[in-house]
């Protein structure tokens, strides 16, 4: 989308407004302080041990074709 090249002087003067009172004042008044519920002496627990599984699939090695097998797809045009 391509914006008008014409503002409304009411616009402008309320992007203007936004910018000075600034989104981050707001947002820095709504978050509590998250440094309180912070405890750095207590042990962070260790997820119990998972030991590790094979695949049960066939193992299929890749197949290389040659140039004159492959087919171009397009759009309804030429190449």
């Amino acid at each position: 989308p391509v914006p008008p090249k014409h503002f409304d002087s009411q616009f402008e003067d309320d992007i203007q407004n936004d910018k000075e009172q600034g989104a981050d004042d707001v947002d820095a008044q709504e978050q509590p302080n998250l440094d309180e519920d912070v405890h750095p002496e207590l042990p962070v627990p260790m997820p119990p041990f998972v030991p590790l599984r094979r695949s049960t699939r066939d193992h299929h090695p890749s197949i290389r074709y040659s140039a004159n097998e492959y087919v171009l797809l397009t759009d309804g045009g030429e190449p």
